[in-house]
C-alpha cells in the first residue's frame, strides 16, 4: 500500500548509513529467485563459479564493499526480473547478462521510467554509449563504463563495490580507486570522447587505478542524485514513521511540528554526511519552514491534506579538478 507520505523535491543550480542502497546483480539463465547475501562464500553455495560468481566476487574485494548484496537470475529477461523485484530493498543494478533483444539502452529505458534506482553499466567503446543523433541520451540514473579489456565481464562492480558501503554524499565517484580491473591506456583526448559521449573509464593517476568521471548520461553528478534520493527516502520513511507510531497525529501546530522535526532531523544528518554545506558563518546551509494550522486552507483542514511544510539546502558538492599556480624566484 502506497506511503501517506510524499517528498517533492527539485534541484535547481543555484543550490547547486551503512551505504545507501544494495548491489543488485540479474542474469539471464537457469531461474533462481532474488536472494540477498553477505559475503563471497554464501554466493558460492548458489554460484559456485562462472559470471555471478566473478561479479560478486569483485564487489566483494574492494574496499567499503557493502554489508551484502544480493543476485536473482531470470529464465527470460533482466526487464521481467527487474519488474518482479523492484520494490526490494536494492539500489545499484548490474547486469551480468541479457535476454534476447535486451541491451545496455532497454535496461536503461526501464530504470529511468522507474526512477529511484541507479544502472551501472559497462559497454566496450564509447560509440556503444546509447545516444540520439550522436548526443548521449539524458539519462539521469544511468552510468556507463567503457571498457576495452576483456579480462573482465563486468569491470563495473568494482565501481559499485567501492561506492556501495559509503554514506550517501559523503564522496564522488570521480578518481574512486578500485581493484581487480585492468588500466585503460587512454589518450586525454580519448578520455575526453569517452566523457562527451556520457561515459567514463578506469586509469592510473598517481599510481591508484581509478574512475576518470563521476557523471551519469545527463551530465548530472552522481552523487548529487545520490544526495537526493537520500533526503527524499528518508524523509518519507521519517514522516511515515510518525503517522505509523501515533494514535492520532493532530491537525493542529503540535502535529505540525512533528512533521517538521523529522525533516530537520533528516537534514541534520545530511548535513554531518557531507550531502549538505556550510554557510559562510559555519552552520548548516539548510532551513524547514512549516505553515501553522491556521495558515492552511480550509477545505485542506477538511480532507485531512497537510502540504505546508517545505525545505531547502545547499548541496556541498565536490572538487573535481584544481589549477596551482606558483613562482620560482631565481
Amino acid at each position: 500500500m502506497a506511503n501517506d507520505v510524499k517528498v517533492v523535491i527539485q534541484l535547481t543550480q543555484a543550490v547547486g548509513k551503512v551505504g545507501f542502497g544494495v548491489p543488485l546483480l540479474v542474469a539471464v539463465g537457469d531461474a533462481k529467485e532474488y536472494k540477498e547475501y553477505a559475503n563471497i562464500s554464501e554466493v558460492k553455495a548458489d554460484y559456485e563459479s562462472g559470471d555471478v560468481f566473478d561479479a560478486a566476487k569483485l564487489l566483494f574485494m574492494q574496499n567499503n564493499a557493502p554489508s551484502k548484496i544480493a543476485i536473482v537470475t531470470s529464465a527470460t529477461t533482466v526487464v521481467d526480473a527487474l519488474d518482479t523485484n523492484w520494490a526490494k530493498e536494492w539500489r545499484q543494478l548490474i547486469v551480468v547478462s541479457y535476454g534476447t533483444d535486451e541491451t545496455v539502452d532497454t535496461v536503461a529505458e526501464y530504470v529511468e521510467a522507474k526512477k529511484d534506482k541507479l544502472f551501472f553499466a559497462k559497454v566496450n567503446d564509447a560509440t556503444a554509449i546509447p545516444n540520439a543523433e550522436g548526443t548521449p541520451k539524458a539519462y539521469e540514473r544511468t552510468y556507463i563504463m567503457v571498457y576495452k579489456s576483456a579480462d573482465v565481464k563486468n569491470p563495473e562492480a568494482a565501481i559499485v563495490g567501492a561506492t556501495a558501503g559509503l554514506d550517501a554524499g559523503s564522496f564522488t565517484y570521480k578518481n574512486i580507486i578500485v581493484k581487480g580491473l585492468t588500466a585503460q591506456v587512454l589518450t586525454d583526448a580519448e578520455i575526453e570522447a569517452i566523457h562527451d559521449a556520457g561515459g567514463y573509464s578506469v586509469v592510473l593517476k598517481a599510481g591508484d587505478l581509478v574512475t576518470t568521471e563521476g557523471k551519469v548520461m545527463s551530465g548530472e553528478y552522481v552523487d548529487i542524485v545520490d544526495s537526493k534520493d537520500y533526503v527524499v527516502k528518508n524523509i518519507e520513511y521519517k514522516v511515515q514513521k510518525t503517522f505509523n507510531k501515533m494514535p492520532k497525529l493532530p491537525y493542529d501546530n503540535r502535529g505540525i511540528a512533528m512533521i517538521g522535526a523529522q525533516v530537520e532531523t533528516v537534514l541534520k544528518d545530511a548535513y554531518n554526511m557531507g550531502i549538505i554545506a556550510d554557510k559562510e558563518d559555519g552552520t548548516a546551509d539548510y532551513s524547514v519552514n512549516t505553515l501553522g494550522r491556521d495558515e492552511v486552507s480550509a477545505s485542506d483542514r477538511a480532507t485531512r491534506q497537510y502540504n505546508g511544510c517545505t525545505f531547502a539546502f545547499g548541496l556541498a558538492g565536490a572538487i573535481h579538478n584544481s589549477e596551482i599556480f606558483g613562482e620560482i624566484v631565481v
